[in-house]
Parts: C-alpha cells; sequence; structure tokens
C-alpha cells in the first residue's frame, strides 16, 4: 500500500468540544493532552508530508471516503480559518463502506478511525482501478478539486 511510511496519522485538538465520541471513539480529553497539535500547527507538518509523497511532475492525489461533503469541505474551512489556502489538488470520493463491503475487504481496527478508513480504502482504490481498468490519468480526469468545493461553499 504505498511503502514505508506512505502513511500519516495525527489526533487534532479542535479547540472546541467533540461531538459523536460514541461513534469514533474520541474524546475531548484525548484531543486536549499537550501533544496533541491544533490545526494551525499541523498544517505545515501535513504539507511538508504531501509534498514529500510528491514525484516529479506528477500530480498528488487526495483519497478521500467522504471527500465531497465532509473531508474537503472541512479541510477547506480550516485552512480559510488558519488564513491559508489549501492545495488545489485533485480528489476522488467513493462511498468507502458500501465498496469496501462490494470488495469483501474486511476491517481489520476501529471503523471510523482514520488509519482504519484510509487503509480500507488503499485497499479499495486498489480493487476499484484494477476492476475499471483505470490509469492514473483517467482517475484524475474522474476526479475534483479543492477548487471545484472551494468556489461553490460559501464561507462560515
Amino acid at each position: 500500500m504505498g511503502g514505508k511510511n506512505s502513511t500519516f496519522q495525527t489526533l487534532i485538538n479542535p479547540e472546541k468540544d467533540v461531538r459523536n465520541t460514541h461513534v469514533h471513539g474520541i474524546s475531548n480529553r484525548m484531543l486536549t493532552r499537550p501533544e496533541v497539535p491544533k490545526f494551525g500547527e499541523l498544517i505545515p507538518i501535513l504539507l511538508q508530508y504531501v509534498w514529500s509523497r510528491q514525484m516529479d511532475g506528477k500530480p498528488v492525489l487526495w483519497v478521500a471516503h467522504n471527500g465531497r461533503t465532509f473531508d474537503v469541505p472541512f479541510l477547506i474551512f480550516e485552512f480559510r480559518r488558519c488564513k491559508m489556502e489549501m492545495p488545489g489538488s485533485k480528489l476522488s470520493s467513493v462511498s468507502l463502506e458500501k465498496l469496501r463491503e462490494h470488495y469483501k475487504i474486511p476491517i481489520t481496527g476501529s471503523a471510523h478511525r482514520a488509519m482504519q478508513d484510509v487503509t480500507t480504502l488503499c485497499y479499495v482504490l486498489q480493487k476499484l482501478t484494477f476492476e475499471l481498468k483505470l490509469t492514473v490519468p483517467q482517475l484524475l480526469e474522474k476526479s475534483f478539486r479543492v477548487s471545484d468545493l472551494a468556489a461553490s461553499r460559501p464561507e462560515k
């Protein structure tokens, strides 16, 4: 699934109370520990990681199972709140749960936790691109850009 150092995960202090602890198991106490970064502190680390994965002349592909309705709008809002612009990389969005079931990919950790979702999504993406015989350029053609959502969503 991409080799050594191909994944990145961290909790983020949202600087407000977290909801839905019963779904994801993440509590306010977990997020307010001193070593948990706030989003503004995380942006440089995240961008460094993303750009370190980029190959010369190739686009960075961000893949999210709930990208259009949650992940990308969340990232756009947080980047703007920190007075930064989110890179306009392309993204592909699919329903993770349905694809996981379709491809019979077992859950090996806690559902609704980032690394489990990322791991599942890696397997889904491999199976999906193989099944559809998609090349990377074709996959990028079917993706949407951050700017597509940023332009269509009002500022909060």
